[in-house]
């Protein structure tokens, strides 16, 4: 089995691709790595020794796919959407709304996360090269994951097995991108722990693209969920030290990602009681409010700040995620009178909780307002920054997130 890579950057002139071929052992290499236990066990052994490099070449390079005379929709000012777009297992619906929606339908840059390649679950699809083919969209897909199970809950019981076995983020564009780059985020959880088993780190894809009218860069991330804000903030950190090292100087800045900010720490036992603690004991409606308001709980927002970028401007303050109780992991080793407290506590809204967690922040940019611009093309007019809620398909949820939309003005 061939798997052809593109190198890391791209030009307006024509770079040599680098080629990686993975043997016709693939699967056997899979299979040896979800031997170990843990991270730990799998970095001290002959097996990491001698295949550790190849591995990484997977990682740690930038699959693209370019669409012929693509162009914009708008052309007087930028509509970017981001999604996490839970792997991508409702693609006939999400094409559908990329094509038809009102809104989903103008935006020229597409930022996903939770994309999988070659996964059982997803029919061993490229979904983001598919997505691309569908839209008329420049494609670039990176991996943050070689999975080494078909999934979680009822993906372990579909028939089959996963072929490349990636998982990862997405940028699509119908402008050009002149150069695209990657950072492996620090790693502050061990995915050989967790049952759905793992190798690779968070990473953020960060792109170079040319609207003509001026050049933005688009950084595009997935940060940790499984342990604490501190974490994410070292995550988002890594990526601010990234850019200072990029050509970027002036220019605009857009982050979009599923940050994961959902304000609680978790990854032992006196994180996890600690965090049903403040379930238990806080108010409904002030819980409510921290969930979708975390930069008083996640640093990175603070670290962001003094990079001089922003938030507040670029999103509204809905939940982009909503999970019941009993969905987080922790929950099985709550003590019984604390659940039945957590549930009491939780009725008014039906036990979920509600977090916003995916965001744009920017700087040397600004957000547009509802009606601000009119594009003179298509008569669209730019809208307030907006969560799009409740997307569904006969009945069930397209993903797990809602998508976040925000209008930017390029003139």
């Amino acid at each position: 089995m061939t798997i052809a890579f593109q190198d890391q950057k791209t030009s307006k002139k024509d770079l040599p691709s680098l080629q990686t071929t993975i043997p016709d052992n693939y699967q056997e290499l899979l299979e040896n790595l979800r031997k170990f236990n843990t991270k730990k066990e799998l970095y001290q052994s002959d097996f990491f020794a001698n295949y550790s490099k190849q591995l990484d070449l997977i990682l740690n390079h930038i699959w693209q796919q370019k669409q012929a005379n693509t162009k914009p929709k708008l052309t007087n000012f930028l509509r970017i959407t981001h999604w996490n777009i839970e792997r991508g297992k409702n693609f006939d619906a999400i094409v559908k709304l990329f094509n038809c929606d009102p809104i989903l339908q103008y935006s020229d840059i597409i930022s996903l996360n939770e994309v999988d390649l070659g996964m059982n679950r997803t029919k061993n699809s490229n979904i983001a090269f598919e997505l691309g083919q569908k839209l008329g969209m420049n494609v670039y897909y990176i991996a943050e994951y070689i999975e080494l199970t078909k999934g979680i809950g009822a993906e372990l019981n579909i028939v089959g097995e996963n072929k490349e076995s990636l998982h990862g983020n997405a940028i699509l564009s119908h402008y050009p991108i002149l150069s695209i780059h990657q950072v492996r985020l620090p790693n502050c959880f061990d995915t050989y722990k967790f049952s759905e088993k793992r190798y690779g780190e968070r990473v953020a894809l960060i792109a170079e693209i040319d609207l003509g009218k001026k050049v933005i860069w688009l950084v595009n991330t997935h940060l940790e969920v499984r342990y604490t804000p501190l974490c994410r903030a070292k995550q988002f950190e890594a990526i601010l030290q990234t850019l200072d090292k990029l050509p970027v100087k002036n220019s605009p800045v857009i982050i979009a990602g599923d940050l994961n900010v959902g304000t609680f720490k978790r990854g032992n036992f006196f994180y996890s009681l600690t965090g049903f603690l403040r379930l238990a004991f806080n108010t409904p409606k002030k819980l409510a409010y921290q969930l979708c308001h975390p930069q008083a709980y996640e640093p990175l927002f603070a670290i962001a700040r003094k990079k001089g970028f922003d938030f507040k401007s670029y999103n509204d303050e809905l939940p982009t995620c909503t999970t019941t109780i009993t969905g987080v992991d922790e929950a099985k080793k709550v003590p019984h009178w604390l659940q039945s407290r957590i549930d009491k506590r939780l009725a008014p809204y039906n036990n979920n909780l509600a977090f916003r967690l995916d965001y744009f922040l920017a700087r040397n940019i600004n957000a547009l307002e509802i009606n601000q611009t009119i594009d003179q093309s298509t008569k669209v007019q730019s809208l307030n920054p907006i969560t799009i809620s409740k997307l569904r398909e006969n009945e069930q949820p397209i993903s797990d997130h809602d998508p976040i939309v925000c209008d930017f003005a390029i003139d």
